[in-house]
């Protein structure tokens, strides 16, 4: 039997104290479907303060749907 032994898998931090190369970046740059954004925020699960717009135009998506959900929840 191959898997018949324990597991003595040990998971490690990705980011790991002291390696300048694998400090955690304090910010990140990511793109979501306009759809998924609604529903963490119809959710709950992402708050605006969590996040900024990188670009006028994502910045006026995100406007005008706050300004949406202010006005019909």
């Amino acid at each position: 039997m191959p898997f018949s032994g324990v597991d003595n898998f040990q998971p490690q931090s990705l980011y790991e104290q002291g390696r300048p190369d694998r400090r955690k970046p304090e910010h990140l740059s990511i793109r979501i479907e306009t759809d998924s954004l609604i529903r963490l925020l119809k959710t709950r699960q992402l708050h605006v303060q969590n996040f900024s717009c990188a670009d006028p135009t994502s910045k006026t998506v995100i406007y005008h749907l706050l300004l949406e959900f202010a006005l019909n929840y």
